[in-house]
């Protein structure tokens, strides 16, 4: 019998999802912050060419958080199809050392067949 278990040295993809998650929760915050800096800057009532100025900034900087959180969201999803793209290449792994003894025994039964009816030609 062959063990299925796979080898130490392939990747563990659950840390991957763990690590999909932290950014998740990070991108999470970005806009919790940027939910709070919105709001804020939205109840000023401060009017002046200087309000003017700081409005567009403000409303530049809540683009950028808004383009991170994207970001962060878009890495998350990309390890998470790599993980998943490893757990399907390691399953595929563990499993080759039983389809290699199934097929190996299909082989040996293959030739045992063709022996015997090479005996028997002869009139043996």
């Amino acid at each position: 019998s062959v063990s299925v278990m796979p080898p130490p040295l392939l990747p563990d993809t659950s840390g991957m999802g763990a690590a999909a998650r932290d950014i998740r929760a990070h991108a999470e915050d970005l806009r919790r912050h940027r939910a709070t800096l919105s709001a804020r800057c939205d109840s000023a009532a401060w009017h002046s060419p200087a309000a003017t100025a700081f409005r567009h900034r403000a409303a530049a900087t809540l683009a950028h958080l808004d383009a991170c959180a994207h970001a962060l969201e878009a890495a998350a999803a990309a390890l998470d199809r790599h993980a998943h793209t490893v757990s399907e290449r390691v399953a595929l792994l563990a499993a080759a050392p039983k389809a290699i003894e199934h097929a190996g025994a299909d082989i040996a039964h293959g030739i045992g067949r063709g022996l015997h009816r090479a005996t028997h030609w002869g009139g043996g």
